[in-house]
Formats: C-alpha cells, sequence, structure tokens
C-alpha cells in the first residue's frame, strides 16, 4: 500500500500499549503485524476526513525510529486468564496502567489509550477463534485485541485467515475511532446507499469486505480532538471555560 503523508507531528499521540498477564509472552512479531495495521488505519481515517473537507489529518501515532508505530509493552500483575471480556477487569487493567505511567510519566503522550491484549488462550477462546478479553470502550480509553494471523497481508484474502482478519479489524477500527472520542452514529439512506456503512454505526461488521466510510459528524469530532494535528496549529484542547455560564430558570 502507498503511504500518503500525514501533515503534522502534533503535540499530542496515541498512546499505544500492549498488554499482557503475568504468564503469557506477546504474540509473535505483534510490533510489525499492529503497526501496519495502525498506519493503514491512518490513512483510512485522514482519506475521510478529506474527503468530508476537513483536510488530509488522522491520528498521531507514535513513532519508532525504523518507521514502525512506537507500542508500549505492559506487563499486567494479574494471570491472563484474569483480565477477561468484562467491566471489572478492564477497570482493573487501568488501574495498572495509571500507576505504570506514575513511573513513567515521559511514556504518557495524551489523554488517549488504545489497550491491545492477546486473545485468551484456552478451550473457547484461541488463535483460530480470538476473543475473551476486553473489547469495548471507556472513555478516552478502549480495548481491543490481537491473535496470531491479525495480519495485514490476510486484508481481502477468501481464506479462512481472511474472512477472520475482516471481522477482527472492523472491531480494531471501530474502537480507534472511540479512542478520538468518536461515538456511534449513522448515515442519511441517501448517503448509506453511496457510500457504504459508518464505521462507527455497524462498519465494525462491513469494513474490509464492503464500503464502509466515515460520517461528517464523526469527522467534525475528529477536527477538534487533540489526537488530531490541528491545521491552524491548536496546542490546547479540552480547556475549562473561562467563566461559568449561569442558566436562570
Amino acid at each position: 500500500m502507498e503511504l500518503n503523508a500525514i501533515p503534522g507531528a502534533g503535540r499530542y499521540k496515541l498512546n499505544v500499549i500492549y498488554f499482557i498477564g503475568n504468564d503469557r509472552e506477546p504474540i509473535p512479531w505483534y510490533r510489525r503485524r499492529l503497526s501496519e495495521l495502525l498506519l493503514y488505519l491512518q490513512q483510512f481515517y485522514g482519506k475521510e476526513m478529506a474527503r468530508n473537507g476537513f483536510g488530509f489529518r488522522s491520528v498521531a501515532l507514535p513513532m519508532d525510529s525504523n518507521g514502525e508505530v512506537d507500542i508500549t509493552l505492559v506487563r499486567g500483575k494479574r494471570p491472563a486468564c484474569e483480565y477477561t471480556n468484562s467491566e471489572q477487569a478492564a477497570i482493573a487493567c487501568l488501574e495498572e496502567l495509571d500507576a505504570y505511567y506514575q513511573e513513567h510519566p515521559e511514556q504518557r503522550r495524551s489523554g488517549h489509550r488504545l489497550i491491545i491484549m492477546p486473545t485468551q488462550n484456552n478451550a473457547e477462546f484461541n488463535d483460530s477463534n480470538p476473543g475473551g478479553v476486553p473489547v469495548f470502550g471507556m472513555g478516552h480509553d478502549c480495548f481491543t485485541l490481537d491473535y496470531a494471523d491479525f495480519d495485514l497481508q490476510h486484508l481481502g484474502a477468501q481464506t479462512d485467515r481472511g474472512l477472520l482478519l475482516t471481522k477482527m479489524f472492523g472491531g480494531f477500527a471501530h474502537e480507534l475511532g472511540h479512542c478520538m472520542a468518536l461515538p456511534h452514529n449513522n448515515g442519511p439512506v441517501s448517503e448509506l446507499k453511496k457510500l457504504g456503512t459508518p464505521l462507527m454505526g455497524s462498519g465494525n461488521y462491513t469494513f474490509g469486505m464492503k464500503p464502509t466510510y466515515l460520517t461528517k459528524a464523526s469527522c467534525a469530532v475528529m477536527d477538534v480532538c487533540e489526537l488530531v494535528p490541528s491545521q491552524e496549529g491548536v496546542e490546547e484542547y479540552y480547556q475549562a471555560p473561562e467563566e461559568t455560564v449561569k442558566v436562570w430558570m
């Protein structure tokens, strides 16, 4: 895939975290695989921003000197089997990440975190049927998963690996949107007929298989997200108002 340059480094970048239980090792080649997937999505978001009139701008990713996305490996305090697909497990993970960033404040790049966990490895969930870990968003913290064949080379292939990738990659792309504060939404019928399915609607089931797009409403949220470098050089986001607005009843 030929990459277009994303303009503007920006002050803020997405925290990309690979979180594993204390009894697991990362799935092989995770840095290369996930980097390629994230850079693909960066292009997708950038093209949709441009199509909607906001310029070719996209989520700012932390980069290594080798050209790959800089992914922070964090080892949890508990066995992998305890980080299940539940709110309780997600909160425990976030608490551990907060402690990690207190010890390593220089690694905190923004207030947005994409947390990737390897699939559970048991009778129900494994590399052939990934799952069992959190896959949802909690504010600007969003969870998704990794498995052995989660690799861009399988995108669009009419094989078991290709079909599984399109299913999992859609959820990955969708959760990345939630990292930028994009809510669930849909588009008008006329737009759906022309462009397909909004990613932040049911697009997590169509991405990579059928036409999938970002609505203008999603792009308007990205336009003011700290992760998307501003064309005007804005450096501060989410400020408190200068004065309290009084509402008279």
